[in-house]
């Protein structure tokens, strides 16, 4: 099991230096300490192309994961925003949904540490 948990983490840390080529268009946004919402304790596995915008959800309420949806709006809900990015190249990218991720949006492993 701990072997199964280690693999699965340096995975994810490969993955998250090979695909660096995220472009964070509100920076301040991926640095807020609070976590949103676990949804899954691993990452989800997208196609993501050159020159598009994406909106990635930190606060983990949106119904349309991995994108934000607009739920952290409601007054009192969140303080949490969405993490506004595009990709540098076309390809296959690993998306945090358990939230905890240093690297916001994409995945660090920190999901083997979710509870």
């Amino acid at each position: 099991m701990f072997a199964t948990l280690l693999l699965l983490v340096v995975i994810c840390k490969i993955l998250s230096r090979a695909i660096s080529s995220v472009k964070l268009l509100n920076p301040s946004a991926a640095l807020y300490p609070e976590i949103g919402i676990c949804l899954e304790n691993k990452p989800i596995r997208m196609k993501l192309r050159k020159g598009e915008q994406y909106s990635w959800c930190s606060c983990g309420l949106s119904g349309k994961q991995p994108w934000c949806d607009g739920s952290h709006t409601a007054e009192g809900i969140t303080t949490l925003k969405p993490v506004r990015f595009e990709v540098e190249k076309d390809g296959e990218y690993s998306l945090c949904v358990c939230k905890a991720t240093k690297n916001r949006p994409l995945c660090d492993g920190s999901h083997v540490k979710v509870h």
